[in-house]
């Protein structure tokens, strides 16, 4: 995986082995190991403090337990049922690797079809977690909470929505350790592999741990287009911000991605 930035660059390189073992009825369970090297580079004189600081290579060996009850009829193009989701993570003390941290989260989504002329869907959807270090380590900034960009925020940039550099020219986005997310979305069939789709985001990124407070929150609103691709769901949307901060309503943007919103 590799990210670039305006200020840095970031790489990483691991592998997750993982087990799956259905609990009762329609829940799963998932654990999961997860070993990373992650690698800071090309970092500029003007980035962030908190970016300067992690310039090199870092480690991080997690193990991870996720919990799952999916009801959806569609794992592609969901028009009813539901999905739940609980996760936890830990990173570094008995695991090793020179990264400490916890964290928790939880989502679920709903889908409620509407009628069956034009297969019209209403869905909502939102998710929740918050991540803290522990033995005196602070999470990397790499492994905080990001909104913006098509998996959640689609009327922002790709992590445009949470705590900023205020003092540098270009406002890097710095991530925050508690965040939430909500989504709705009203769509109908205009062929059989081609879906219309009216949609609202609404989320925040909060720096501190189990900080749950509203006063920073952004919202947007868009159209979109489902498109069955080689059996894949292809998404075209175009966002519109309509609450941000002072740095991320930057107009309208268009976003493109494959899966689902969850």
């Amino acid at each position: 995986y590799k990210y670039y930035s305006e200020s840095y660059s970031e790489t990483r390189l691991g592998i997750r082995p993982y087990f799956r073992k259905r609990l009762y009825e329609h829940w799963i369970g998932v654990l999961s190991y997860t070993l990373e090297e992650v690698d800071i580079s090309k970092v500029k004189a003007v980035a962030p403090a908190a970016i300067q600081r992690e310039r090199g290579s870092r480690s991080i060996s997690k193990l991870s337990l996720t919990l799952t009850r999916d009801l959806r009829d569609n794992l592609i193009m969901p028009t009813s049922g539901s999905y739940i989701e609980a996760r936890a993570a830990l990173a570094g003390g008995p695991l090793f690797g020179q990264t400490k941290y916890t964290m928790a989260g939880i989502g679920a989504a709903r889908y409620f079809p509407i009628a069956k002329s034009m297969s019209q869907v209403f869905s909502i959807a939102g998710r929740t977690a918050t991540i803290g270090g522990f033995g005196g380590k602070e999470v990397p900034f790499f492994d905080l909470f990001f909104l913006g960009g098509s998996d959640d925020m689609r009327g922002f940039k790709y992590r445009d929505v949470g705590p900023k550099d205020e003092i540098g020219v270009d406002h890097e986005p710095l991530g925050g350790k508690t965040y939430g997310f909500a989504t709705a979305e009203y769509s109908f069939a205009l062929t059989d592999i081609i879906r219309f789709a009216v949609f609202t985001d609404w989320g925040f990124v909060n720096s501190k741990t189990n900080d749950w407070s509203l006063g920073k929150y952004n919202a947007d609103w868009g159209i979109g287009l489902r498109i069955l691709v080689m059996n894949a769901p292809l998404r075209l949307d175009l966002g519109f911000p309509i609450t941000g901060d002072d740095y991320n309503r930057r107009g309208s943007q268009f976003q493109f991605s494959f899966g689902t919103v969850f």
